[in-house]
């Protein structure tokens, strides 16, 4: 069994999500994942969002992913300059109104 929520979809407004998470229509993307206490791992990758989260379910425990948005390193950046005073560590950072506020507003499920 994969430690990847299997009910977890990519969505981003008015646009619908591939049947393949991995067959996403650009090259790199920004995630929001949650592990299982709560907090959001803000995260980027340009070699398919469902490997990623395979990867990081090895240390982190199952993760849901909430939320993708187009972005490669300088937005990973930006999101983290951000969201900078609710870092928990990493890249890991608490579920604030703000950074929920956000995931909805990319279409993601908080």
């Amino acid at each position: 069994m994969s430690n990847v929520d299997s009910a977890a979809t990519i969505r981003r407004p008015n646009w619908q999500p591939p049947d393949d998470p991995d067959r996403v229509p650009w090259s790199s993307v920004v995630y929001y994942a949650r592990r299982a206490n709560g907090d959001i791992k803000i995260g980027t990758t340009s070699s398919g969002v469902k490997d990623r989260l395979k990867q990081l379910a090895r240390r982190h425990g199952q993760l849901a992913l909430l939320a993708v948005e187009d972005g490669g390193f300088d937005q990973e950046f930006a999101r983290h300059v951000e969201f900078a005073d609710d870092r928990v560590g990493g890249e890991w950072f608490i579920p604030t109104p703000a950074l929920l506020r956000l995931i909805a507003s990319l279409g993601g499920a908080a």
